[in-house]
């Protein structure tokens, strides 16, 4: 996930590397089998490829803006751009389009398909198995399968979004939530809460739970489960049995939390540890 206050740059330039310019870019997808990454350029209506030799190119729009050809671009309407992204390793299932809805770009040749729906205030998509999760601002998940077809609620209760609560076990629709980021296993799904708080859905068990995080807190602070504070986390990945997010603190000259740290949450021992950047330090070195 970028945030979109990092990569504001107008353009749609389909080079190599630096050259590259985006707007506004909201979801990534790292080498999705292995093979290309995928950026959602947000602000200029496209997702973008890019290959294993760093050149980017535009793989093509939502239907609704009235194109299914192999490049996108940046001219077809701004409104219909993607805000997130899963994929089977043969496609792309995205949010996006000024209902958001969802569509599918083929990673073979950008053909797109729009599979409708509406999940206004979406935040966040992922896959497991043959069931798509869908995370919405107004404090609910829901499921479709893959054809976008059978939307169900499955956690949560529309419009209850404050305060947090893991409701009761086996019923994750008394769980108050407010998914921002969505990550897997590929059993189970992670997801972050605007409360500064990291959480799992245990899909078999229909449970939810709070691995790590204080509600509320504004400063970043290493420790185990409840102990660790997050200040403004975005993003969200799986890998090798733990969970990393970016992490920041306000900054004021932008207004916005600004990502400053990367954190990892090891899911076994719930230890969140600060891997990089300095808590007190916006800047740029390596």
């Amino acid at each position: 996930y970028i945030p979109n206050a990092q990569l504001v740059v107008e353009g749609v330039d389909n080079v190599a590397q630096t050259s590259m310019q985006m707007n506004a870019p909201t979801d990534f997808l790292y080498r999705i089998g292995g093979g290309s990454s995928y950026v959602l350029d947000n602000g200029n209506s496209v997702i973008r490829q890019i290959n294993t030799l760093g050149n980017a190119t535009s793989i093509g729009s939502p239907p609704s803006v009235h194109t299914t050809t192999v490049f996108g671009s940046a001219a077809a309407s701004r409104y219909s751009a993607a805000i997130a992204a899963t994929s089977d390793g043969t496609k792309l299932y995205a949010l996006g389009g000024n209902t958001t809805s969802l569509f599918t770009v083929a990673l073979a040749d950008g053909a797109s398909a729009n599979l409708g729906g509406s999940w206004t205030g979406a935040t966040a998509i992922a896959k497991i198995g043959s069931t798509l999760y869908i995370g919405v601002n107004n404090g609910t998940i829901h499921t479709t399968d893959l054809s976008g077809a059978n939307d169900t609620i499955v956690v949560g209760t529309a419009g209850a979004t404050y305060p947090p609560s893991d409701g009761t076990p086996g019923n994750p629709l008394s769980a108050v939530i407010n998914p921002t980021a969505f990550a897997t296993d590929g059993t189970d799904l992670y997801f972050l809460d605007k409360a500064n708080l990291v959480r799992k859905l245990g899909v078999a068990a229909a449970t939810v739970t709070t691995i790590a995080g204080t509600q509320g807190s504004t400063d970043i602070l290493d420790g185990v489960g409840g102990g660790a504070h997050f200040a403004g986390p975005s993003g969200l990945a799986f890998a090798g049995g733990a969970l990393y997010t970016l992490d920041g603190v306000l900054n004021p000259n932008m207004g916005l939390v600004a990502p400053i740290t990367v954190r990892r949450i090891v899911l076994s021992s719930r230890d969140v540890k600060t891997i990089a950047g300095q808590v007190s330090t916006l800047g740029d070195d390596d």
